[in-house]
């Protein structure tokens, strides 16, 4: 029986040691009564100290890193003081014999003796623990949360102050409903509705698009989801002042590892833009309508021209014929006259045929007197003229030149004396 009650201890001790190094755990104890210190092996490696090197109180304070030194010492001293006994884990650096800088996990428990007011701590006991790795990975983590955050920050901070626009991420459900999970804060600058406001309900933007342009925005959706590419459209959308505004909606799609669809686009106001591109397209139509006019009377200019030269030719032509005609019948008229007064008197018939073709050579050579005036080789003579010798001169001529279809009635009033 005493054989059994002396294994135990044993036992129990050599599993305290198994558990201790499992967990890479060194174990110190510090008489504070001699202020000598006991290191385990497992400490002893922590510290890099040399297993044959007698530990001292100042070894240990020496290897504490000096800007962490001050709250280790004020730790300790928290855990010896009888009023306060606390047995808080603390982490601090060390520096090894090699100069590498370890982080390492504390913690100890003060073992006091008699009680109240005259209770003192003799021992200070406790467990180390290097987390170098541990810290390492935490310290990283805690830089990457540091980025992210400022990347956020960033992020934020560009999609809020985007002039005339809005940035947003959505996100559709398996049933087809959509719902806003970002939305940047100039919507309300650009629609009069809060962020928070358009990411509980999405028709608090969607009931914005103008009725005629929300089907094609569904069609270029689903387009561009199917292609897997982004889309560029434009929409009409009501703005807070009840106008409607273009804007121009670019995003593209992205599919989640749980198989749901975030769209992730920007929204710009491009209201300003789109009318002066209208307008520019009025004005290209006036300017086209005003070229054409001025192409159409240019034609009709140059018609007119064709025209004025084709009478000017002809005018030329006219008196060029004119002036030749005038000369035959200069020496018509001459022969006429010649044979009229060398006729016999006797002879009528002569006489009357003689008569009347001088007439109507001298009627031709006033037409062609005329044709001279009109082709400007000429001169015009101004002077008193009988209108009804010359009307009832022309009559016969007229006749003529009308034919038997058209009646030619002349009828001149007599002048009065």
């Amino acid at each position: 029986m005493a054989v059994e009650e002396g294994r135990a201890p044993v036992e129990s001790e050599a599993r305290l040691s198994l558990a201790v190094a499992a967990g890479e755990l060194g174990v110190w104890d510090w008489d504070l009564l001699t202020n000598a210190m006991t290191y385990s092996a497992e400490a002893r490696a922590i510290y890099g100290f040399p297993a044959d090197w007698p530990v001292s109180f100042e070894q240990v304070r020496d290897a504490t890193h000096p800007e962490d030194l001050p709250r280790t010492t004020a730790m300790s001293r928290r855990a010896v003081d009888p009023a306060l006994r606390e047995n808080l884990p603390y982490e601090y650096r060390i520096v090894r014999p090699d100069g590498e800088i370890r982080w390492v996990l504390a913690r100890g428990r003060a073992v006091f003796s008699g009680g109240g007011a005259s209770s003192r701590a003799q021992r200070y006991i406790g467990v180390i623990q290097d987390i170098t790795q541990a810290k390492a990975t935490a310290l990283a983590l805690e830089a990457s949360e540091a980025r992210l955050r400022e990347s956020e920050a960033r992020l934020r901070a560009l999609a809020d102050n985007i002039p005339g626009g809005m940035i947003y991420q959505g996100e559709a459900g398996p049933g087809g409903e959509r719902r806003f999970t970002f939305v940047s804060s100039n919507c309300e600058r650009l629609h009069g509705v809060k962020a928070e406001a358009a990411m509980a309900d999405p028709m608090a933007l969607y009931g914005l698009i103008y009725p005629e342009d929300l089907p094609g925005l569904m069609a270029a959706e689903e387009t561009a989801l199917a292609a897997g590419a982004p889309m560029d459209h434009e929409i009409r959308t009501r703005g807070k002042d009840g106008a409607w505004r273009w804007q121009r909606v670019n995003a593209a799609p992205r599919r989640l590892a749980n198989g749901r669809i975030v769209w992730d686009g920007i929204q710009t106001d491009i209201d300003e833009r789109k009318r002066a591109e209208q307008a520019l397209q009025s004005l290209n139509a006036e300017l086209e309508a005003r070229v054409a006019e001025a192409v159409r009377e240019r034609l009709e200019a140059e018609e007119t021209l064709r025209q004025a030269q084709k009478m000017e030719v002809l005018g030329q032509l006219t008196g060029g014929v004119a002036h030749d005609f005038n000369n035959l019948l200069t020496i018509i008229i001459g022969g006429l006259d010649i044979i009229r007064r060398s006729a016999p008197d006797d002879t009528d018939r002569i006489g009357r045929a003689t008569e009347m073709a001088l007439q109507g050579a001298e009627r031709a050579a006033g037409l062609t007197n005329r044709l001279l005036a009109f082709s400007r080789r000429h001169p015009l003579a101004p002077g008193p003229r009988d209108v009804n010798a010359l009307i009832a001169g022309m009559s016969d001529l007229l006749r003529g030149t009308l034919g038997e279809t058209i009646d030619l009635d002349v009828s001149s009033p007599r002048a009065s004396v």
